[in-house]
């Protein structure tokens, strides 16, 4: 590894002790990812989670007094019991700590997939024109207290890598969300674990003791894996360059796959109408640009080019909605 290369690691405030951060901190590790979710009393206590603000606090000024050079704070919305006064009081709090980066997740319910969620009352989760409602209120308190949005789900203060790399054109966006880095391989390490080399995705096995059987045994310990084919390449392209440029060029393109939008989208591109009249989307000289209101919807308007997506899916919900 790199000796000033970046090294990140998300903890749990709740269980990670101050001497844990001061080993992480000795090894290298220069950046830290908080699960803070909420800090409303009424929604910790429906998702199971109790963690005080104090917790909190604590680890922020120690992981900055042991030179971390990042801090990151991850907030979720559409959580049971969330309010748009409740979540506008955790943002403002949020703030007060000013972490560097803020990512604001939407909640995915997913009860067949989590068994810990199977307690959570669907009744109580916010129906989808409240969860705009909570993610407008976080663009709009964050960026009042000058952070910069990033892509579609993420804040970062203007001095920032992310915002640096977005004002340059370099932000990119992997399946573990958005990095400065553009690099085609990610090696996963352990149980449950997903990499991508050569265009290739590959997971490593999920269960413990299957998973310390095949390492044990010097195996591969992989149990599933997907080759991208050229449309898959082209796609990825795509949605990549929407999602970080909220942009597409069409040029650009042609000149990576050798392909024409108007040709090779002739279907696709007939279904965006409803985006352009509904003020998302606009066509400019070049390609296709989102607009401002557009930001949060980007996900819809890139799942136009996912071919997997309609797929029939005969084992129910196994998604998150995208607000």
């Amino acid at each position: 590894f790199e000796k000033n290369g970046e090294k990140s690691i998300e903890i749990d405030p709740r269980v990670t002790s101050n001497e844990q951060l001061e080993f992480l901190a000795k090894r290298g590790f220069n950046r830290v990812s908080l699960g803070v979710q909420d800090f409303d009393c009424d929604v910790q206590v429906a998702i199971g989670r109790e963690q005080p603000i104090e917790v909190v606090q604590e680890k922020v000024d120690v992981c900055r007094s042991l030179g971390f050079r990042g801090i990151n704070f991850d907030l979720i919305y559409g959580l049971p019991l969330q309010t748009p006064k409740s979540f506008a009081e955790t943002l403002e709090k949020a703030i007060e700590m000013r972490p560097d980066r803020l990512a604001v997740y939407s909640f995915a319910y997913l009860p067949k997939m989590r068994a810990n969620q199977s307690k959570i009352n669907a009744d109580e989760l916010p129906p989808a024109e409240k969860k705009y409602q909570l993610f407008s209120l976080a663009v709009e308190h964050f960026t009042g207290a000058g952070y910069r949005q990033i892509g579609m789900d993420h804040f970062a203060l203007p001095e920032d890598e992310l915002s640096i790399a977005q004002n340059d054109g370099r932000l990119f966006r992997n399946f573990m969300g958005y990095t400065v880095q553009s690099s085609d391989e990610m090696i996963g390490f352990g149980m449950s674990s997903i990499g991508y080399i050569s265009n290739s995705f590959f997971q490593n096995i999920s269960t413990l003791n299957r998973y310390q059987k095949s390492v044990n045994e010097h195996d591969w310990a992989i149990f599933r894996g997907k080759k991208l084919n050229e449309d898959d390449l082209i796609r990825q392209y795509l949605i990549t360059s929407l999602m970080c440029n909220f942009k597409l060029e069409f040029v650009k393109l042609k000149e990576k796959f050798g392909v024409e939008y108007s040709e090779y989208f002739k279907d696709e591109d007939t279904r965006l109408d409803e985006f352009i009249n509904d003020g998302f989307l606009k066509r400019i000289e070049y390609g296709l640009e989102i607009t401002p209101l557009g930001r949060t919807f980007v996900r819809n308007i890139a799942m136009t080019y996912d071919t997997y997506l309609a797929k029939p899916d005969s084992k129910g919900t196994m998604f998150s909605r995208t607000i």
